[in-house]
């Protein structure tokens, strides 16, 4: 299906798997489109689910055409929000600091009543149209009578 939609060659250099609802109710979650564009790009480097992202906010900025500042705001933001948790990672040969690693169960604890409403809200849809019955597949019929029709 989706191959269809966007192209044999798109899909088959990969795709990232967002959530409905975090794009739905963005406003919601008081997201600014830096934010939602920094939550898709560590989305992005979100390949298994045991191994959380860890790009550099220069991967990031890159991919944006935006600052590391704009980019590291934007985290702290996200963060302070409680959507997601940096974790500090050092090299201990080098000593040196690595990328951070983020979690995300902030955010997906927050979209998770989006996410029963929308079910919710379905599951009132699909009630809804077994009540009113197929509509659109309703069969007409010829009905004759004595009558001569009035123009």
């Amino acid at each position: 299906m989706n191959e269809r939609k966007w192209s044999k060659a798109l899909m088959s250099a990969g795709y990232t798997v967002v959530p409905y609802v975090l794009l739905d109710r963005q406003d919601a979650f008081k997201l600014t489109p830096v934010e939602m564009n920094v939550l898709m790009q560590l989305a992005n480097y979100w390949w298994q689910a045991d191994n959380l992202p860890h790009p550099s906010k220069a991967a990031i900025a890159k991919r944006m055409g935006v600052s590391e500042k704009t980019v590291q705001r934007a985290i702290q933001r996200l963060e302070a929000a409680g959507f997601i948790k940096r974790k500090y990672r050092h090299n201990p040969t080098t000593r040196g600091q690595l990328t951070n690693i983020y979690e995300f169960t902030g955010l997906i604890t927050a979209a998770k009543p989006f996410a029963k409403e929308e079910l919710e809200r379905r599951e009132a849809r699909r009630q809804e149209e077994a009540r009113r019955g197929d509509r659109k597949n309703a069969k007409l019929r010829l009905v004759k009578t004595d009558e001569e029709p009035e123009f």
